[in-house]
């Protein structure tokens, strides 16, 4: 017994490594299978479907769970990657919540107005603010532009959906205060985190935000600065592409010694990880800059290869760092994931589909629970997604652009699907060998054991018989 019991566990130990790479090709088989079988066909023009109702149900129930925080991973801002899933959140709510509000459905409406109440709670949570002091009891916000610019756009989609007005007078202050900041330096820019760089994409964020307060409100405070902010990053555009960073001696942070610090490395190369999100902002306040945007942006970083595809980072060769998270064959992985929104709004088939396809393949979606979620994708990831799925214009049609309206066959898809299909194949069969030869095993163990129990009864039986002839 011991030595079967022995037996068993090496058994056990020696199949571990074996289990550990079928496991992954087993989680990986269902977004295989997806993106081989072309998904997103349609979907662009779509208000609703079922992709977007699967996310929609996933946040839901996340946003309705009770909340305790988020944690505050190594390497990770508070007022950073939290605000920004937030604020991903939100709009992906506003988008959904227009397109209800158009069709005429009262019911779901409510039910996104009551979700943005909750993300509006969270992002002015103590969990979440950078400051140390509650949000209404501050007169200066200092220099923490990234977190204000989310937390203004989340305020105002929840106003605008749910009808709350407990968050007005707060976020009329943050959008005066963030207009002012705009214009302090002379550059219209103002800073993302105290002594940051100023990034564009930050600030096409703020005046999302406050040009959300104006329609809400009945007020013009985001008409000029928009105008003039428009006028400035033009001429300091390549090809057509807003720079990363401003690079004027009043945009660098200022050393210990008083001194200006350098300007960042490319920081006046277009990149694909701030131009992205820049171009959704911008379709909701300034449409034809956005379609001109988004015009030169896809011709110049829009690839793909076997139906795969994204947006490239970087207009040449360049590496991954901290804002365009991993680089793979040049397309940046924000970049991407954040292109799926203004190819959606756009009605842009071949982004649309490559993206969602990259995003299948990798990220392994999951229907366990409520909704669908995906294994690999944080909370972050999660909110990004439902973002770009549901996202639209959200109270003015967008130019019309001639795209193609159809995606390129997804063989990459079909390939990697053929090639996890093999892999499992060649690491089960074994295994599987093993369980035959086992089942016959037992199946003829079983058939000996019936036959001896025959034979034995048999005996018995003859036995009886004798006895029987000799009694008599």
């Amino acid at each position: 017994m011991q030595q079967r019991t022995a037996f068993g566990i090496e058994a056990v130990i020696r199949g571990l490594p074996r289990v550990l790479l079928v496991v992954p090709l087993l989680l990986a088989l269902p977004g295989l299978l997806e993106s081989a079988l072309s998904p997103g066909e349609g979907e662009p023009g779509d208000p609703n479907n079922e992709r977007i109702e699967a996310s929609y149900q996933y946040l839901k129930a996340h946003l309705e769970a009770p909340f305790e925080g988020y944690g505050d991973p190594p390497g990770v801002s508070v007022s950073g990657w939290k605000i920004a899933a937030l604020s991903h959140m939100a709009t992906g709510l506003m988008s959904m919540g227009t397109a209800a509000s158009a069709s005429g459905d009262e019911k779901r409406l409510a039910e996104i107005g009551s979700l943005l109440e909750e993300v509006a709670v969270r992002a002015t949570s103590d969990d979440i603010s950078p400051y140390d002091t509650p949000l209404t009891e501050i007169d200066n916000y200092d220099d923490w532009g990234f977190y204000l610019g989310h937390l203004s756009l989340t305020l105002g989609c929840a106003r605008y959906l749910s009808g709350t007005t407990a968050y007005d007078d707060l976020h009329g202050r943050i959008v005066r205060y963030q207009l002012a900041r705009m214009t302090d330096d002379g550059d219209l820019h103002s800073r993302s985190y105290p002594n940051s760089y100023k990034w564009p994409a930050d600030q096409a964020l703020t005046l999302a935000g406050a040009s959300l307060y104006d329609r809400i409100h009945g007020t013009t405070l985001a008409a000029e600065p928009s105008a003039d902010w428009l006028a400035e990053v033009a001429e300091l555009s390549s090809e057509g592409l807003h720079p990363f960073a401003l690079t004027n001696p009043e945009a660098l942070p200022i050393n210990t010694d008083g001194t200006r610090l350098e300007p960042m490395p490319d920081s006046g190369i277009p990149r694909g990880s701030a131009l992205s999100p820049t171009i959704f902002y911008l379709a909701q306040f300034a449409p034809e800059s956005a379609a001109a945007l988004y015009t030169g942006y896809r011709a110049q970083r829009l690839d793909s290869v076997l139906g795969f595809g994204g947006f490239r980072e970087w207009p040449g060769e360049g590496g991954s760092d901290i804002e365009a998270g991993p680089v793979v064959g040049g397309l940046g992985t924000i970049a991407t994931a954040l292109g799926l929104a203004p190819a959606r709004l756009y009605g842009d088939q071949v982004a649309y589909s490559t993206i969602l396809r990259s995003a299948l393949a990798a990220g392994l979606p999951s229907d366990l629970g409520e909704g669908r979620g995906h294994i690999l994708a944080p909370l972050l990831g999660e909110a990004i997604l439902f973002h770009g799925l549901t996202a639209r214009a959200w109270f003015d049609p967008p130019p019309s652009l001639p795209l193609s309206t159809e995606a390129p066959a997804p063989t990459g898809g079909w390939l990697l699907l053929l090639l996890d299909l093999g892999l499992l194949g060649l690491l089960l069969r074994r295994p599987i060998r093993w369980l035959v030869f086992r089942r016959r095993t037992v199946e003829t163990g079983d058939q000996e054991h019936g036959q001896h129990e025959e034979h034995e009864q048999h005996e018995e039986h003859g036995q009886h018989e004798e006895h029987g002839q000799q009694a008599g």
